[in-house]
């Protein structure tokens, strides 16, 4: 039986990470908190702009700022512009670690075009950049149900939306 594409893309991210973390301990981060550090700019930005490039909610964003800001990695500021507003930027170590991360990606890319081949992994890398644009595409409608609700101000529904979100994803029922 042919596997969907769900389960394949989840079964490469899985080798993906499992290749990250064989390379180093990353200070006890996650993956994600990777990713999330290598996405700062160095020049810092607004931890709601982060949300967004990071494709994530605020507050996700936000607790991944705080962990990676009591390990030294990223500082939190206010804005200048907008005291009520944070600004994130990486620390020097923060920016260590995150050359770290990326050069061992870029390693790991090479093993992978070594071993399925240069011209396989370019075209599956080109083909996957295509589909992920799409979720880059500028749109003036909401993307999520959740997003259009707060928008409305319907914060209620947008609550229930999220945590029904949670729960499917996290494998949990509904009570009855």
């Amino acid at each position: 039986m042919t596997e969907n594409i769900a389960n394949l893309i989840g079964a490469v991210f899985d080798v993906f990470r499992a290749e990250l973390q064989e390379a180093s301990d990353w200070g006890g981060l996650r993956a994600s908190q990777l990713r999330f550090l290598t996405r700062v700019p160095d020049d810092g930005v607004r931890l709601g702009e982060m949300a967004g490039r990071a494709a994530m909610s605020k507050a996700g964003a936000g607790q991944f700022a705080a962990i990676l800001e009591k390990r030294g990695f990223v500082a939190l500021a206010a804005d200048p512009d907008d005291s009520r507003a944070k600004v994130i930027r990486r620390t020097a170590a923060g920016r260590r670690l995150a050359e770290q991360v990326l050069a061992t990606v870029a390693e790991i890319e090479r093993e992978w075009s070594a071993s399925i081949g240069p011209a396989r992994y370019a075209a599956m890398r080109a083909a996957l950049e295509e589909i992920a644009a799409r979720n880059r595409a500028p749109s003036s409608a909401p993307s999520r149900p959740q997003d259009a609700a707060e928008e409305t101000g319907d914060h209620h529904t947008a609550n229930v939306q999220t945590i029904a979100r949670n729960r499917a994803h996290h494998g949990e029922r509904e009570e009855d």
